[in-house]
């Protein structure tokens, strides 16, 4: 797999490496990278580029940032792509362009693209938010360190763009990696993927994948808990405060808190998470691949949630005819409507059982009725009335306040064309 990402990509790319203690998550992040980014698609790879570096921004991840900001620059040369790479997308000047990078790195504003582009960009767009978060975590400082000399760092910059241009234009056959894994149906809250079948199918593997590594550390408590805060995320960076954190770790028992505090640094503020948070989790007994497993889950999770925000509104509702990529049927794909308000997409609840209704106990015996007289020559019955309102089964439980979770503080700086940012996460 190692040889395939060098191949296709041009590199032996950290961010997927960096999975390798684990086959089946290192498949699943391979397969999500190339079925997105690098597959030859109906979007142009400068597009995706674009997406890539607006969300890798969004999630304050230098590493992608100047990665893919670089290979932005190097495939659309210019003012607009060196904005866009430092962060800047306000002061893009191609109006498709601006409304493309603030469409990826917030889901706020209408996808300026059509809809059979919608699985690819969406795609990418997924993909970054969980390479990000998992970058953040486990690799350390930029390629090219922000502290080199100015012009090691333009040669540098030149030759890394050089070479990610050289394989972007290549032909990449889509679906060529999907083998890694083997089918698996594509979960609900996936069904904007389901026009492009490549994309399904890779999605659908990972969320298998992602899914399956059993860590004792994932309690369903800790799982739900996730769920219930990103029902009331809108994607907001998160400040500087840690209350939010403080309040939500107290719903859990003291056994679970070590990893819900990684679940939720993970999902919302992956670049704080630092040996402080990591030791206490493993001081229970935990092994690095728990930690591992741990933290795909979280920001695949994260990542499926962000994904549901940029679907501009699309139910699913013609989701029944989805394939996965090899053309046959997929079991379960039939997308639903979109989840309540309050509700997490990707883990909706259910209401709960009301149970059966309380004995009042035996009727009483009214005795022997009593003797009407005769019936009157005229008139109709009274009207019985209607019968009482019994009531409606309870709701879902509605989830708690998040709070204001800690953000990223600020975007890095870019440097000199093509952009290199600066700063970001502390060192581990």
């Amino acid at each position: 797999m190692h040889e395939e990402t060098e191949r296709d990509f041009g590199m032996l790319a950290p961010p997927v490496a960096l999975h390798t203690p684990s086959p089946p998550l290192l498949a699943a992040t391979w397969i999500m990278l190339r079925e997105t980014l690098l597959a030859t698609g109906q979007m142009t790879r400068g597009d995706k580029e674009a997406i890539a570096s607006a969300v890798s921004q969004a999630n304050s991840c230098p590493y992608c940032v100047q990665v893919h900001g670089t290979a932005l620059h190097a495939l659309l040369p210019g003012p607009d792509s060196a904005a866009l790479a430092g962060g800047a997308a306000d002061s893009v000047a191609d109006p498709r362009l601006r409304a493309l990078a603030r469409w990826a790195a917030t889901g706020r504003e209408p996808a300026p693209l059509d809809r059979g582009h919608l699985p690819e960009a969406i795609g990418t767009a997924a993909t970054f938010h969980y390479l990000n978060r998992m970058v953040n975590i486990f690799l350390g400082p930029p390629p090219i360190p922000a502290d080199a000399p100015a012009a090691v760092r333009r040669v540098a910059t030149l030759l890394m763009g050089r070479t990610l241009r050289q394989h972007a234009l290549r032909h990449q056959e889509p679906g060529r990696s999907l083998d890694l894994l083997p089918s698996a149906p594509l979960p609900p809250d996936l069904h904007w993927a389901r026009r492009t079948p490549t994309v399904a199918g890779a999605f659908a593997r990972a969320a298998a994948a992602i899914d399956a590594p059993a860590t004792p550390a994932l309690t369903p408590s800790v799982r739900a808990l996730l769920h219930e805060r990103l029902a009331v995320w809108d994607g907001t960076p998160p400040g500087l405060a840690t209350t939010w954190l403080d309040t939500a770790l107290a719903e859990l028992s003291p056994q679970d808190r070590p990893a819900g505090r990684l679940v939720l640094l993970t999902a919302f503020a992956s670049y704080r998470v630092a040996e402080p948070a990591v030791l206490p989790f493993l001081r229970l007994g935990r092994t690095p691949d728990d930690l591992l497993a741990l933290t795909s889950w979280a920001a695949f999770t994260t990542a499926r949630h962000a994904a549901t925000r940029l679907t501009d509104g699309e139910t699913g509702t013609d989701a029944a005819g989805t394939e996965d990529a090899t053309g046959r049927a997929a079991p379960s794909a039939v997308a639903p409507e979109p989840a309540p308000a309050g509700q997490c997409p990707v883990h909706p609840r259910t209401p709960p059982d009301p149970g059966p209704a309380p004995d009042s106990g035996p009727a009483p015996n009214p005795g022997p009725p009593p003797n009407p007289g005769p019936a009157p020559d005229s008139g109709t019955s009274p009207d019985s009335g209607t019968s009482p309102d019994s009531g409606t089964s309870p709701g879902p439980r509605t989830p708690p306040d998040s709070g204001t979770p800690p953000g990223p503080g600020t975007s890095p700086d870019p440097g000199p064309p093509p952009p290199e940012p600066t700063g970001g996460r502390k060192g581990r």
